[in-house]
């Protein structure tokens, strides 16, 4: 599989576009990155003198291809919103982006939001952006130490060599993959039958569109795994719409999709509105089972992780830890301010968030080393975006982060052991009855 470059609106690229291009070698990506940081460097000190703007034009027109990108992505990342600092102490400042339209990165929301890094005696910088790809752009652009995304996601930018390593985790079981009313009615309930469909279609030649996120992603990684466990062939038998998380499950609400994959809250998006059914989970098993890391079961496969820049101070990434632990407690303990918080920063229903969160959801602050293994050198591998296998030590910070044996105890969400019926009508009449009585609606 190949991903082509893309461009934004400006004609400018960002340093994903870079990473995710494969014609793009790591010797020339690394030339690009010390570029764009010695022109960081020489546009502040322009900035710090009175310069003309004759001048600073000269300055700018000096600095070619990495001017380009400083203009870019100097400051925050495309559609990432200004990141919010807190100072008064002498510890130091922890510089943290997280994706802030994803409940998979509630802990990101709770840290903000309580201020439990600055209750530990840290300053801190918090920057939130829509996708994973832009919270990487910042963490190569230097602007955050850790970056919390899903977990094969700074595997990608490592082949480039912009190394890092996962402290800890959050959300463990990912998401799950829904299908339009219509066509669960028509009786695709699950995935043999949903793909056997999809075949029919292709050679029909009408192939069946789903909506995910770009390559890169956990997400789509999860997609083009589970397509071709069942035989087909995620790029010729399917028309991929990539699209931002909250877009991916408005297209199938409005019938531009057929079926939808994505991590939750947006799973359960659809079926709140009544315009789709979940058909297959991570959580699940047998033929509602999705595939992301290419184990036998996924129901405790690592959803995301906080990468970690190399040289970090020990206090600090003890401290980061730490506060993820404060933060599945606070989860754990204040399930309705939880739902509260990640209904404000992500703008979705506070039903939808419950069932996300509690009922198609484990939480816990360590990682499944065996997870996030596979998910790199198994999964990326075989959909083609791994060209470099790591060892363990290359992926996690194994002398700090605490691991994960299957089956271990969460956290909080969802408590039973193993793999957990999340795609049946009885679910679903359980779990949405439950959230709509919890919130009166």
């Amino acid at each position: 599989m190949t991903t082509k470059r893309k461009q934004d609106g400006t004609g400018e690229t960002g340093f994903w576009d870079l990473v995710m291009d494969p014609d793009i070698t790591p010797k020339a990506f690394q030339k690009t990155h010390r570029e764009y940081h010695e022109h960081r460097a020489e546009l502040d000190r322009v900035r710090a003198r009175s310069l003309t703007r004759r001048e600073f034009g000269q300055a700018a027109a000096a600095g070619g291809t990495a001017f380009a990108l400083a203009s870019s992505i100097a400051a925050t990342p495309t559609g990432a919103k200004a990141g919010t600092s807190t100072k008064g102490t002498a510890k130091g400042t922890i510089r943290y982006g997280y994706i802030n339209t994803l409940d998979c990165e509630l802990l990101g929301y709770i840290l903000e939001k309580k201020g439990i890094f600055e209750s530990m005696g840290w300053d801190t910088k918090f920057l939130g952006a829509p996708s994973g790809p832009q919270v990487m752009e910042a963490f190569i652009a230097e602007e955050i130490d850790f970056a919390y995304v899903g977990s094969n996601t700074p595997g990608v930018a490592a082949q480039k060599g912009v190394p890092s390593k996962h402290i800890v985790g959050g959300m463990v079981g990912h998401g799950g993959w829904a299908v339009r009313q219509e066509l669960y009615d028509q009786g695709l309930t699950d995935f043999p039958k949903f793909f056997e469909y999809a075949a029919k279609r292709k050679a029909d030649g009408d192939p069946v569109r789903i909506s995910t996120l770009v390559p890169g992603t956990i997400t789509h990684a999860a997609c083009f795994r589970t397509i071709m466990d069942h035989g087909l062939d995620p790029e010729k038998d399917f028309k991929i719409h990539y699209l931002p998380p909250p877009e991916v499950a408005t297209a199938l609400v409005t019938g531009q999709v057929d079926a939808q994959t994505i991590c939750e809250q947006y799973d359960s998006y659809p079926e709140y509105f009544k315009e789709g059914k979940v058909i297959g989970h991570c959580l699940d098993s047998g033929d509602h089972m999705m595939s992301a890391d290419g184990r036998d079961s996924q129901t405790y496969v690592q959803c995301v992780g906080v990468a970690a820049r190399p040289g970090l101070p020990e206090e600090m990434i003890l401290a980061v830890i730490e506060g993820h632990r404060k933060a599945c407690e606070f989860m754990r303990d204040n399930w309705e301010e939880t739902v509260e918080i990640a209904a404000q920063i992500s703008g979705t229903p506070a039903p939808v968030e419950w069932v996300a969160e509690y009922f198609r959801a484990r939480w816990h602050y360590g990682l499944n080393y065996a997870s996030v293994d596979s998910l790199w050198n198994d999964t990326m591998m075989k959909i083609g975006l791994g060209k470099k296998k790591f060892k363990l030590d290359e992926l996690i910070d194994t002398q700090h982060a605490l691991e994960l044996k299957e089956p271990f105890e969460p956290i909080t969400g969802v408590m039973t052991e193993g793999t957990v019926d999340v795609t049946s009508d009885a679910f679903r009449k359980r779990a949405w009855g439950e959230a709509m009585k919890a919130f009166r609606i």
